[in-house]
């Protein structure tokens, strides 16, 4: 496992910390996507999801913080048997010193606790941001192909895809790809 180049702590993110968090995801697309013109990019405005997403105890807002400085965010929601990551990013002054690593860890255990009976983690990316891809796919997540999926399936993607299916996101738009990553995998 990589050596940490930087020593993070975590607290629960705070309303105040919103424009920070859309300082952070611009600033993480800046090393790929320069020109801004990769499709379907994270939403940077607050008057729309996920910041409108705020308050909604379901969710679980963190940041990680270097010295007091939010470097990078997460947001997820636990799922019956799935924890889904709905917004992930490291500001791009941070990328690849280990805060990425430290973060998704710390969200695998922070769901974990919060739920015995989980299975799954998942989260969408974009088809266009291969180095997210990538990324998690250093970390055991696979692409999982929607079309196999059924909302019978007696399990935590069964549950996530329910999920969907109960807002009319699934299957998912064009260009967004389904990655899950086993609970068993993570130790």
């Amino acid at each position: 496992m990589s050596q940490d180049l930087v020593s993070l702590s975590f607290r629960p993110a705070l309303q105040s910390d919103l424009e920070r968090l859309c300082a952070i995801v611009e600033s993480s697309y800046l090393p790929y996507d320069r020109e801004r013109t990769m499709p379907g990019r994270h939403p940077t405005n607050l008057s729309g999801p996920p910041w409108t997403w705020w308050g909604n105890p379901a969710l679980r807002w963190v940041v990680a913080e270097v010295n007091g400085i939010i470097v990078g965010f997460a947001m997820w929601r636990n799922v019956k048997r799935n924890a889904h990551l709905h917004s992930f990013f490291v500001d791009a002054e941070c990328q690849g010193k280990g805060v990425g690593r430290q973060l998704l860890h710390f969200h695998w255990a922070q769901a974990a606790a919060e739920n015995p009976a989980l299975q799954t983690y998942t989260l969408h990316v974009r088809q266009e941001a291969f180095w997210a891809r990538r990324f998690y796919e250093r970390y055991g997540y696979v692409e999982i192909d929607q079309m196999e999926l059924s909302d019978q399936e007696d399990s935590g993607l069964g549950d996530w895809v329910r999920n969907c299916k109960q807002f009319g996101t699934w299957p998912l738009p064009q260009g967004q790809l389904l990655l899950a990553k086993f609970k068993q995998q993570h130790s």
